[in-house]
């Protein structure tokens, strides 16, 4: 399962820390997201675990 939210210009995703994808991001930041007719271009940031303190405000809007 993965969840999204979108804020301030900037998609964030939760995903399985070791999933293929993530190791994918840190090696190449440009990442693309496509879906039906919508296709969105940009550069992928690991900005850590969920439950870090420093992302409650990202958790807040997921929930």
């Amino acid at each position: 399962m993965v969840d999204i939210y979108y804020t301030d210009e900037a998609f964030y995703i939760v995903i399985y820390a070791k999933s293929q994808k993530v190791q994918e991001i840190e090696v190449n930041r440009h990442v693309a997201i496509c879906k039906d007719l919508y296709r969105f271009q940009g550069e992928a940031y690991n900005i850590g675990h969920p439950l870090k303190e420093e992302n409650e405000e990202v958790v807040a809007k997921l929930q």
